[in-house]
């Protein structure tokens, strides 16, 4: 630990931390609270903060699954033609990995948060003992775990202007007292740390949408089990994570905990510090913390529904009424008795008028369509068109100008998390690399459907860890349902086939065969140079 460092110093910085990130939580608990609607822990919702219209949960959950629907499957190339088969080995063993952790439900989570603030996960080894926070709240598993962390959890260098050159990360991790207190793991001295139901906090925090508030408030839910609040600190420039006490008036005269970091450390074009992954969609310059694109929408998303709300006010106060004149009396309860389609006889008809008052204005009905339209436009497009709804165009050149720009922008999100998701797969993968009691059978599918049984142990690594590059196959996490993949096919069938007849028809009526003949046995003599000049002049790295 660097003399520089001490508990208490760095225990003011991690408050300051929390203090920076306070706004963001506060943020994203009024977005939270959109999003989950007033029926959520509610049993009576209607009155006047109703919202008819939630496009908060409109946006998210058409979002989410066009971004993921699916675990990742890797890509793993080695730049070595002779550590094909490690790569191999890593790439079944990594799309193995992810369905055991359950992955795929901590990544819409995580993009979930990345809608609404920042999205991070934290990875780590199970029984490496580095770390506390694994998925069952301790890493308990012997196996690597990629894990959310929550923005309420989340603290960062107060001064940093990018996670890259912060000087601390970190996070709270809760774990019951009696483990602190007997695994011999910690330097509590005679100190005693406060329970959660003793500890407060600024602001609320997105867990208590589901909580008991007037229990919680007096401080009278009771729990199993007694928890406390730890955070836990990654130090970039001494790659050690320490663990301090949670909460600003605890001051401690040392750590509780010093542990190596033994960890790769990712580059990439994802934000990631140690074992922190974050994801963000609009990343502002000289600032640690991208734009949530629910700040954009939330404007819009009250408007429509203070809209909607004046309209059904509007239409509540509609009332269609019979008025009669004084000398008409018996006529007009004639008339209001009568069925409908009945005929009656009456001696003043002239005398009873049916008068509407009230009821809704068109002008509410188009402002309300101006904010659905510029809400969609606000989005990574269409939202209508992204949801498999009638696109909001007049035109069907409008409906391909908002298709052309929804495809760009979800498509630059799709590539983000496909960033954010390689470099949590390559941490994941060294891991497993470097795991000197590694025994892992692996099943891989053969051509002809036969599955076929692969072990990865240290004796089939191969290489060094640089020597490999991980990656997420294109569209892996989408998921295409049959009829799509139908509609492809038969443009496929209609379109390239054709085409592709048409033209090598063409090449043999210019002598195009001879001419690739001549061009493959040229380049297989310069393969041949090559490949000898290589051999000749540089040497391939001996395997591990």
């Amino acid at each position: 630990m660097p003399a520089t460092i001490d508990p208490q110093s760095l225990q003011r910085a991690v408050t300051q931390g929390f203090d920076r990130v306070e706004n963001f939580r506060r943020a994203r608990y009024r977005f939270m609270t959109e999003y989950v609607g007033q029926y959520y822990d509610k049993a009576d919702g209607i009155g006047e903060e109703a919202q008819p219209i939630n496009l908060i949960f409109k946006a998210i959950s058409i979002l989410v699954p066009h971004l993921v629907s699916k675990n990742p499957e890797h890509d793993v190339e080695s730049r070595y033609a002779m550590y094909g088969s490690t790569a191999e080995l890593l790439k079944l063993y990594l799309d193995d990995l992810v369905k055991k952790i359950g992955y795929k439900h901590e990544l819409r989570l995580t993009i979930i948060d990345a809608l609404m603030s920042m999205g991070i996960i934290k990875d780590g080894l199970g029984v490496s003992g580095q770390s506390l926070d694994g998925p069952d709240g301790l890493a308990n598993l012997a196996m690597p775990y990629a894990s959310r962390v929550d923005l309420d959890d989340f603290t960062i260098d107060p001064l940093c202007r990018n996670i890259r050159e912060a000087l601390f990360v970190g996070s709270r991790v809760r774990v019951p007292r009696a483990f602190v207190e007997e695994s011999g793991l910690f330097n509590l001295g005679d100190m005693r740390l406060p329970s959660i139901q003793d500890q407060t906090r600024k602001g609320r925090e997105v867990s208590s949408l589901s909580r008991n508030k007037r229990k919680h408030n007096r401080g009278e839910e009771n729990n199993l089990v007694d928890y406390m609040d730890l955070v836990e600190v990654y130090l970039p420039d001494a790659r050690k994570i320490v663990t301090l006490p949670f909460g600003d008036n605890m001051m401690v005269k040392d750590f509780l905990r010093v542990v190596d970091y033994d960890g790769p450390e990712v580059a990439g074009d994802s934000p990631v510090l140690g074992p922190y992954h974050l994801l963000g969609f609009h990343w502002v310059p000289n600032n640690p913390f991208p734009i949530p694109p629910c700040g954009i929408w939330m404007d819009l998303h009250e408007m429509a529904n203070s809209n909607a709300a004046k309209a059904t006010r509007q239409a509540d106060r509609q009332k269609e009424i019979l008025v009669y004149g004084r000398g008409a009396a018996d006529d007009a309860e004639q008339v209001a008795g009568a069925s409908d389609g009945e005929s009656i006889a009456v001696d003043h008809p002239d005398m009873i008028k049916s008068i509407t008052f009230g009821g809704t204005n068109d002008a509410v009905y188009q402002h309300l369509d101006w904010i659905k339209r510029e809400f969609g436009e606000s989005g990574p497009g269409d939202f209508q068109q992204l949801g498999g709804e009638a696109s909001s165009a007049g035109t069907a050149t409008q409906a391909n100008i908002l298709a052309s720009a929804a495809n760009i922008r979800v498509g630059d999100m799709k590539d983000l998390i496909y960033d954010f998701t390689s470099s949590i797969s390559r941490s994941l993968a060294w891991y497993g690399f470097t795991d000197p009691l590694l025994e892992l059978p692996l099943k891989k599918r053969i051509p002809g459907g036969e599955d076929v049984t692969l072990m990865l142990t240290p004796e089939a690594i191969h290489g060094d860890f640089l020597d490999y590059h991980f990656d997420i196959s294109l569209e892996s996490m989408d998921r295409e349902n049959p009829l799509q993949r139908s509609q492809k096919l038969i443009q496929f069938v209609q379109t390239v086939i054709p085409t592709a007849i048409q033209t090598f028809m063409q090449f043999f009526q210019i002598g195009m065969p001879q001419m690739f003949t001549r061009s493959s046995s040229s380049t297989s003599t310069r393969s041949s140079r090559a490949s000898t000049t290589s051999r000749r002049f540089g040497e391939i790295p001996s395997s591990r």
